[in-house]
């Protein structure tokens, strides 16, 4: 039983909101975290929110706490074990599963739209604002390029040697 890691793409940080992430957690799971419980099913589902908003969130961890009135020992704590619970639980797995998916489908939503924008709008050499979102957006045009010419490349072996 391997434990569950997010690894999210730089790209993918911040395009999601506590609040959202939130909604989704209370949604799947039926269950409002901001109770004050140590029961088993709320303590999961505040787990999966603070490791959803570790991974997708570019805020603290200590803001992460503050938003459930918790402090950042208790998103670490989460963190470290709510992993493992995924692990060991096949119904709290497809929970997780569950909620996972819906954090994607908004993330790839937003991502979609923002490359829209993007394609779609010419850029100031002089804004270095986005630099880092441009960098990800070259190195996957050189890489659709490269794999253009591959296509077109014919390879000739001498077999006489």
């Amino acid at each position: 039983m391997e434990e569950v890691r997010i690894r999210p793409l730089r790209a993918e940080i911040g395009l999601i909101s506590l609040d959202a992430l939130e909604q989704i957690v209370v949604e799947a799971g039926r269950l409002d975290i901001r109770v004050v419980s140590r029961k088993r099913e709320y303590v999961l589902h505040r787990g999966i929110f603070f490791m959803l908003a570790v991974a997708y969130t570019n805020q603290s961890l200590a803001s992460i706490g503050k938003y459930l009135n918790k402090d950042h020992a208790t998103v670490i704590h989460a963190n470290r074990t709510t992993p493992w619970t995924l692990a060991q639980f096949e119904d709290a797995r497809l929970l997780f599963d569950k909620m996972h998916s819906r954090v994607r489908t908004i993330i790839e939503k937003v991502l979609d739209d923002k490359m829209h924008i993007e394609k779609n709008r010419l850029f100031d050499p002089t804004d270095y604002k986005n630099v880092y979102d441009r960098v990800d957006l070259l190195m996957i045009e050189i890489q659709e390029l490269r794999t253009e010419l591959a296509k077109d490349k014919i390879v000739e072996y001498d077999t006489a040697i």
